[in-house]
């Protein structure tokens, strides 16, 4: 995969000034610096594959894959209004926001108008923050660190951050969103 990753970003800066940006299922050591945003592939639309996304989002930043996300609402299966409603409030902190699924609707209004409600004002944050999700990005690509951070990033000698999985640095900001 690695070599058409390579392949596919050198075609790509030849032809635009844009910077490459690749949705693939695998990933290899380097092949960040191709633009390779890959995702936690097909998971089930439940509680447990939300809960457990924060997790696998910080690990891969901290092994060098900045651009990291899910099959927001989950790809198997149909989420729940409220399940569907958190799910796309904490995907809008994820470096790579997706909502996605298998024959299914994912549009933020398929689950019904409370779930909608519910999600709007993390849409629209998001909407907002756009430009510095960019700039935060750029920045930790030059700082060689991940956007999203442990919280335990913020200060190794605090106890409490140790196992802290249910909310993370993102930029400057912190994500605490409802997981079960």
């Amino acid at each position: 995969a690695i070599a058409q990753q390579r392949l596919f970003a050198r075609r790509d800066r030849a032809h635009t000034n844009r910077r490459t940006f690749m949705l693939s299922r695998s990933g290899h050591a380097g092949s960040s610096r191709y633009g390779v945003a890959p995702w936690s592939g097909d998971i089930g639309a439940t509680w447990q594959s939300l809960r457990v996304q924060p997790r696998l989002m910080l690990t891969a930043g901290l092994c060098g894959f900045g651009l990291y996300g899910c099959d927001v609402g989950g790809f198997h299966g149909e989420p729940e209004p409220e399940l569907f409603a958190r799910w796309l409030q904490a995907g809008t902190m994820f470096p790579v926001c997706r909502a996605h699924g298998s024959m299914s609707d994912r549009e933020p209004w398929s689950r019904g108008e409370q779930a909608l409600a519910a999600a709007a004002p993390a849409i629209r944050l998001r909407g907002q923050l756009l430009p510095s999700i960019a700039s935060w990005m750029g920045q930790a690509c030059e700082a060689g660190e991940p956007m999203v951070r442990p919280m335990l990033w913020a200060d190794p000698q605090d106890e409490r951050f140790a196992a802290c999985e249910d909310q993370w640095m993102f930029g400057p900001l912190i994500a605490a969103p409802v997981l079960a």
